[in-house]
């Protein structure tokens, strides 16, 4: 079973991606800020990490960074609803699986 990690402080966002992934019986952790994330990161590996980009703190490229250290196989999506090309060319950059913009679909 895959498991997967979701970081979002929007507590309605994280809920709804948490729920959906469980129901489809994925194995789901949840963060509510970059802070927590990293925390959860020292510990057992993820398959997949869905992270917002605009957080307090520690933001969505930072736990992207630490996710590629620490789990360089793991597929990371940031997520966010401020979505720029900038943005999107350097979360690639730095190994982000996808980018994508909020409203999205599951």
């Amino acid at each position: 079973m895959s498991r997967i990690l979701v970081v979002d402080d929007e507590s309605l966002m994280r809920e709804f991606i948490s729920e959906s992934l469980l129901s489809q019986g994925y194995e789901v952790d949840c963060a509510e800020n970059g802070v927590r994330a990293l925390e959860l990161l020292s510990g057992e590996p993820y398959d997949a990490i869905l992270t917002d980009y605009e957080m307090p703190k520690v933001t969505g490229m930072d736990v992207l960074r630490r996710a590629r250290e620490k789990m360089p196989d793991a597929k990371v999506i940031v997520m966010t609803a401020y979505g720029t090309i900038e943005n999107a060319v350097e979360a690639m950059k730095i190994g982000a699986y996808h980018y994508i913009t909020k409203p999205f679909g599951l």
